[in-house]
């Protein structure tokens, strides 16, 4: 899958990144997305922003509620 969406020599890269990461690594990265204090963006911050997430998000229902409150 990863040579169709990159191609060859760019899936073969990200495969050996694959290889170094450890259940730990994988642990750190999952708390970092999940953990964070939302605070609302002053004018200037939300200029600067660009968000983007899909429908397959796992968490668009938070997302979609979240986002206007913090960012309208």
């Amino acid at each position: 899958m990863l040579v169709k969406m990159y191609g060859d020599d760019f899936a073969r890269l990200m495969a050996k990144n694959f290889e170094r990461i450890t259940p730990q690594d994988i642990d750190a990265i999952c708390h970092a997305c999940c953990h964070y204090d939302l605070r609302k963006l002053t004018d200037e911050e939300q200029k600067k922003l660009h968000l983007d997430f899909g429908e397959k998000d796992f968490d668009l229902q938070l997302s979609g509620k979240a986002i206007p409150v913090y960012m309208p």
